[in-house]
């Protein structure tokens, strides 16, 4: 009954060998194939952690900042009404030697007045009036100077915050 396919045998032999390793192929290349997915997947979600973290860190640098930035504006701003309020007794103060050094001057010029002969340099109450001036320019510059200290150590708050914030980073 097989006799007459004996010649072809070999024929039948090779083609069972070439659909066995077909099978054998595919079988490997979808095992590979579902590997790949699954790495795939894993790197996938891997980089999903990373760019959370990542995010979470940037979220956390910029709140750091704000609160740096916040902190060193308050800062700045008490300073600012401490100034103030020290220019304000400084003002009082100098209102106050203003209205003496008048009161002064006053009392000079009518006790000249009714004194025969004057004073003695010749100058006569002028000095007064240039102590007064001269203590109006130094509070003026007392007051632009508080100011300007003001500003640089508010600035340098603001600059201690922002390296400390990048130094968190």
């Amino acid at each position: 009954m097989f006799d007459g396919l004996k010649p072809y045998a070999w024929l039948i032999d090779i083609a069972a060998t070439l659909v066995i390793a077909a099978g054998c192929f595919f079988a490997g290349y979808h095992v590979r194939s579902l590997s790949a997915q699954r790495d795939a997947a894993k790197l996938t979600a891997g980089l999903a952690t990373a760019n959370s973290m990542a995010q979470a860190t940037a979220r956390q640098a910029d709140a750091q900042y704000a609160y740096i930035t916040e902190k060193a504006d308050h800062d700045y701003q008490a300073l600012v009404d401490s100034t103030a309020t020290q220019v304000s007794t400084l003002s009082d103060t100098a209102q106050r030697l203003q209205q003496r050094l008048s009161a002064a001057k006053r009392a000079r010029a009518a006790a000249s007045h009714s004194a025969a002969g004057g004073s003695i340099d010749g100058t006569g109450t002028d000095w007064i009036s240039g102590f007064a001036a001269c203590a109006a320019s130094y509070q003026q510059l007392a007051t632009d100077d508080a100011r300007r200290a003001d500003k640089i150590n508010g600035l340098q708050l603001y600059v201690k915050g922002v390296l400390q914030v990048q130094g968190a980073r």
